[in-house]
């Protein structure tokens, strides 16, 4: 017993000696990789803090948020619901307001309505929307500004849509300092965006064609917080992209949607002369599964574990192009669910759907 303890305790210093000098130096370099990891993390996040807001002092050509939150306190003391007392109210601030920055402004009144292209009950309803234009110098086209100034019943709208309409109001401002602009400027606050996009549906089919060519920036809200993102964009977007970024505090997120185009074509027919069921799958399946492989990290891969769709309507190839996007509804470490919808270029309903899908590890 002796003769072998020796032995193994006099060869035990240099084992333990050797592996001190290993295992702090490991130690230090594992947390200085996690002291840069956490400094990277913490970078990251300020880097998408937005800009510090601009005081009531701010130059009378800078946009200010507490100027802008004046006009938010203005509307927002009780809700707007469409019809409501302080619906109107709403509007008449909107219009002296914008009116007495020099705008021409108006109100375009009309009968909202939105097929949905389901069975049932569409919504319909009279719409006031409050339009305020700047004539360009040497027009082109149109910048189109917009938010939406009514609210649910239950909310006085700060944020949904208020913040938008604040917005708008301290950039007319803005705006009525430096001068006219060589394109037309036009601010559009929109009514019964919540009961069905009411206001917007009577814009786009009675005025959108006069105005040529035009860039829209909507101002919408959602959740209860946070700073300002641009959340969706339509192609082509290099030039406004190059835009966005080079303006301070801003974050922009195109991932967790994509979208197809196709034409229908008679070789996808079934024997009732029609478009078969799969065609619509396969696109539904494909924008929706795009719109998670755009989420995922490096060596990660996903698979479609359950698919439910809706047909609508028929499609035939004298349907014409058909665009078909899907968005990312949840995105869980395992368990992802996304949507599709399936429209013509008339913004016509011909299938949706939704899906889950699973992730995993190459």
């Amino acid at each position: 017993m002796i003769e072998v303890t020796e032995p193994m305790s006099s060869r035990a210093p240099r084992v333990g000696s050797a592996s001190g000098d290993r295992h702090p130096r490991s130690l230090w370099v594992g947390m200085a990789g996690l002291a840069a990891l956490l400094l990277v993390g913490i970078a990251s996040v300020l880097a998408m803090a937005p800009a510090a807001p601009a005081g009531p002092a701010a130059p009378a050509e800078a946009f200010s948020a507490d100027r802008a939150m004046t006009h938010i306190s203005a509307i927002a003391d009780e809700p707007r619901a469409m019809g409501s007392a302080q619906h109107g109210e709403a509007r008449a601030y909107l219009l002296d307001q914008l009116g007495s920055l020099g705008w021409r402004t108006e109100v375009q009144e009309s009968i909202g309505m939105f097929d949905f292209g389901v069975d049932g009950t569409q919504q319909i309803g009279a719409v006031a929307n409050v339009i305020a234009t700047r004539p360009g110098t040497a027009s082109t086209g149109t910048v189109l500004l917009t938010a939406h100034y009514d609210t649910v019943a239950g909310s006085p709208g700060a944020g949904d849509d208020g913040i938008g309409v604040g917005v708008l109001l301290e950039a007319a401002r803005a705006l009525s300092t430096v001068g006219t602009s060589r394109n037309t400027v036009m601010i559009l606050l929109t009514d019964a965006e919540e009961v069905g996009l009411l206001g917007a549906e009577a814009f786009v089919r009675e005025r959108a064609k006069e105005l040529g060519t035009t860039v829209v920036l909507n101002h919408e809200a959602r959740g209860a917080g946070g700073g300002p993102m641009t959340f969706r964009m339509s192609s082509p977007n290099s030039e406004l992209i190059e835009v966005l970024a080079g303006a301070p505090g801003v974050f922009a997120d195109s991932s967790s949607e994509a979208t197809f185009e196709a034409l229908p074509s008679a070789k996808f027919y079934n024997p009732q002369q029609r478009s078969h069921g799969g065609y619509a799958a396969t696109l539904l399946d494909s924008a929706m599964g795009c719109a998670i492989f755009s989420r995922l990290g490096k060596n990660s891969n996903f698979g479609t574990i359950e698919l439910k769709i809706n047909y609508v309507r028929g499609i035939f190839a004298e349907t014409g192009r058909l665009t078909c996007t899907g968005k990312v509804i949840h995105f869980g470490r395992r368990i992802q669910t996304a949507e599709a919808r399936i429209v013509d270029e008339a913004g016509k309903l011909y299938a949706h759907g939704s899906g889950t899908f699973m992730v995993y590890t190459e």
